[in-house]
């Protein structure tokens, strides 16, 4: 098999190469950059969105690829307080990015290529 899988449940774990993970996860910020942006401001109306961004940026169905220390560094770089409502950081957003002055959606896009050019 390519994969191997550790399933765990709560009668305990097992190993298998049967298995693919539920695909939640939201289009992806390196190659759909477009098609994530949509994703994420049309779906500003969602439950989702009164968290605070820093939980709502570990969400796998908006933010796909963003886990804890890229979520710190795009929030760092950009200056948000992290307990502000996403709703409220996402909201006046433009349907299309302006390269020049990057919002919080064009710094996951960056960040994420940063991470994929690092020489180590």
């Amino acid at each position: 098999p390519s994969h191997l899988w550790i399933l765990v449940t709560l009668e305990g774990g097992r190993l298998t190469d049967d298995w693919s993970p539920p695909d939640k996860r939201g289009p992806s910020i390196i190659s759909e950059y477009e098609l994530f942006r949509k994703h994420v401001l049309s779906s500003l109306d969602k439950p989702a969105f009164n968290k605070p961004i820093c939980e709502l940026m570990l969400e796998q169905r908006y933010f796909s690829s963003i886990g804890n220390y890229l979520r710190a560094e795009i929030l760092y770089r950009l200056d948000i307080d992290p307990y502000l409502s996403a709703r409220s950081v996402l909201e006046n957003l433009p349907e299309k990015s302006c390269d020049k002055i990057p919002d919080i959606l064009k710094m996951c896009h960056i960040v994420c290529w940063e991470v994929i050019n690092l020489k180590g």
